[in-house]
């Protein structure tokens, strides 16, 4: 019995983990997908890309907030422990989401609109700033030091599941609802219901988006990839992962701008194979990289600072590129670069794989 109390505790906080991740970036996620229609009431503009460009702005705040997020929660993480962090961060995003669904628009109160549209998503992204890091940390902390790459990619396996989630329910939405309901009240929808929405019933729906599919094929794969990476070296796979993505990356957008149906999704079905190697082996990797007095600070900062400047400017980076150039793909050579400099990094790093983490 005694012998089974760790192991069954173990299992208990992993699982506490994934679903808080999940439940956070469902509705961090959300606001992505739902961009188009908050752009034309928010930011009204004869240009639709500059209307998109702008709420792309708007997403992008709610990113480069996570480093301080991930400065605040890391200081309370390292000093009060994780657990109450983690509490914190839950109800911290709890607030500013339905909220999100209550926000009058542009033509009701005018530039108090945009104003109000965008504090709620900095109070977004600085709880995502520490709940994410902080149950990368966390489980990297509990986990067997032989079984660190699996249950460490599980914290990424649950936020894709998030944003699985926000895919899926834009998707339904969309098969349910007129173009004039979903402007007028639907988008609303998702951030009012919260976590109530987001059942594992929805991708099943015969209407799904190639993206819910490929993202679920992707929460499949992280695992499997997790566990090779105990294997095989997260190293290695980082390295390899990020060559690949710079190689396939123009041709797999390429093949998605086709508007074919089984071109798009074999196209994303291959970037979930690549990418699945990097999301896996990210938690785990990072953790090794910080002693355990400022792990959580360490982490924090500097994943969220990456993907603060990085991922959140993305899709209007990508927007941006598309508009200049017109050509769909564009946005492939942005994710070249980055895949580049990945590569030169990932060959650096010198992660304590297989030792024991305090």
């Amino acid at each position: 019995m005694d012998s089974q109390a760790p192991v069954s505790h173990t299992k208990r906080n992993t699982l506490a983990g994934v679903v808080g991740n999940v439940l956070e970036w469902y509705d961090f996620a959300v606001f992505g997908y739902f961009a188009p229609i908050i752009g034309s009431l928010f930011f009204p503009s004869e240009s639709k890309y500059a209307a998109l460009i702008k709420a792309f702005g708007v997403f992008a705040s709610g990113y480069l907030m996570r480093p301080i997020g991930g400065v605040i929660f890391g200081h309370l993480g390292d000093r009060m422990g994780r657990k109450k962090a983690l509490q914190l961060s839950v109800l911290m995003m709890a607030l500013p989401t339905t909220c999100l669904g209550l926000v009058p628009g542009y033509e009701q109160i005018g530039i108090a609109a945009p104003v109000i549209l965008i504090v709620l998503r900095l109070l977004q992204g600085l709880s995502v700033g520490g709940e994410f890091i902080g149950s990368m940390s966390f489980t990297a902390e509990i986990a067997p030091a032989n079984r660190r790459g699996l249950y460490g990619s599980w914290t990424v396996m649950s936020a894709v599941g998030g944003i699985m989630f926000g895919s899926a329910v834009a998707t339904v939405m969309q098969s349910c609802l007129t173009s004039e309901s979903m402007a007028s009240w639907g988008w609303r929808l998702p951030f009012l219901a919260g976590i109530v929405i987001g059942g594992f019933g929805l991708w099943m729906r015969k209407g799904m988006m190639i993206n819910t599919l490929a993202t679920l094929t992707l929460i499949a794969l992280i695992p499997i990839s997790g566990y090779f990476s105990d294997k095989l070296g997260r190293k290695k796979m980082l390295a390899f992962s990020c060559i690949a993505m710079a190689i396939v990356a123009y041709p797999l957008f390429a093949l998605t701008d086709h508007g074919v149906f089984q071109s798009a999704l074999m196209a994303q079905l291959i970037f979930a194979l690549i990418f699945c190697n990097i999301e896996s082996s990210v938690p785990a990797t990072l953790a090794e990289m910080f002693p355990t007095n400022m792990r959580f600070s360490g982490v924090a900062l500097g994943y969220n600072l990456t993907l603060g400047v990085i991922g959140g400017t993305a899709p209007m980076v990508s927007t941006w590129l598309v508009a200049a150039t017109g050509d769909l793909a564009a946005p492939a050579y942005y994710l070249i670069v980055l895949a580049i400099i990945s590569f030169f990094a990932a060959i650096r790093i010198r992660p304590l794989e297989g030792q024991e983490l305090e």
